[in-house]
């Protein structure tokens, strides 16, 4: 009995062994993730660029657009990344390929990061379409594809002079993850800067017009004119920008943006917010991109700032 038991698996172990040899004698091989986003900006070093809203539409005024993003990789060593534009037309109106390297991180892994910009050329704009696609490669395996609108508009409104986004806080009492908290509040202001920066001339962001606002509570001046008569004292701008943030302890809980847009000129207060809620998504960027991007669009703040 105790051979026959024996002799039984010895005949499994045989097929295994078998199974895995015609199968490449491997697993089933380990998927990498890929991150890319499409700006229009350059983000800020202290913010998470992942859950920055990637831009759809490129207009005349815009001078570049910036493509960035990671891939996980195996081990540390030379690549290189290579960014394919093509038209409606399927012809193929940029092409640009750059040298990088993966390299170890904290985690134990390994990471490839690239950035590149690209100019908004009239030689390149004469080549885009309505619609154009943005292939990008990495040592000529095909990693993903950007969809990209092109309109030929000038969106900066020649009515606002100056608008500042002061530094985003939050009007509850929770208590937030203070390790993040700064990233998160940075994230926030930082992606609507990119954004407002294409309907208005010159956006103070919140990193600098927090330098100049160190002795004044933000968050009273949204309803007290005195704090408010402050701000305008010393930016002298027309439009300023407000956020508020709230970061629940659990995911079953909503994540809330507000904004609030003054205009120095007609005291006229505007809101804009967004939540967002999903209990199967324990990671913050995808909650974070989806109520930026509601704000911006859903919501009516570039609409806002376009028509005024």
């Amino acid at each position: 009995m105790f051979l026959k038991i024996h002799v039984k698996n010895l005949i499994i172990f045989i097929l295994l062994c078998g199974l895995l040899f015609f199968s490449g004698g491997h697993s089933e091989a380990k998927e990498f993730k890929v991150k890319i986003a499409v700006l229009v900006n350059e983000p800020m070093s202290k913010g998470d660029w992942p859950a920055y809203p990637d831009v759809k539409e490129i207009f005349d005024s815009d001078a570049k657009f910036i493509i960035m993003g990671y891939k996980e990789m195996e081990k540390e060593g030379d690549h290189t990344i290579q960014y394919k534009i093509k038209n409606a037309g399927h012809a193929t109106v940029y092409s640009f390929e750059e040298p990088t390297k993966s390299r170890k991180i904290s985690s134990g892994g390994f990471l490839l990061y690239f950035n590149t910009e690209i100019q908004l050329s009239e030689d390149l704009k004469a080549q885009l379409s309505q619609n154009n696609t943005i292939n990008i490669y990495c040592d000529n395996q095909f990693l993903e594809a950007k969809s990209l609108q092109y309109t030929k508009k000038n969106v900066v409104n020649p009515n606002i002079k100056q608008i500042v986004i002061l530094p985003f806080f939050s009007d509850t009492n929770e208590t937030m993850n203070y390790q993040s908290r700064d990233m998160i509040f940075n994230t926030f202001s930082d992606s609507l800067n990119c954004e407002i920066k294409r309907y208005c001339a010159e956006v103070i962001p919140a990193f600098i017009a927090e330098q100049k606002t160190t002795d004044i509570k933000i968050k009273d001046c949204i309803k007290n004119k005195k704090s408010f008569e402050r701000l305008k004292n010393i930016f002298g701008a027309d439009l300023y920008v407000f956020g508020s943030v709230r970061v629940p302890k659990y995911t079953h809980e909503a994540f809330e943006l507000k904004i609030w847009v003054i205009n120095a000129k007609t005291d006229e207060i505007k809101k804009f917010q967004d939540s967002a809620i999903d209990e199967s998504e324990h990671f913050i960027e995808p909650k974070m991109k989806i109520m930026i991007f509601n704000v911006l669009y859903k919501k009516g703040l570039v609409a806002y700032l376009s028509g005024l």
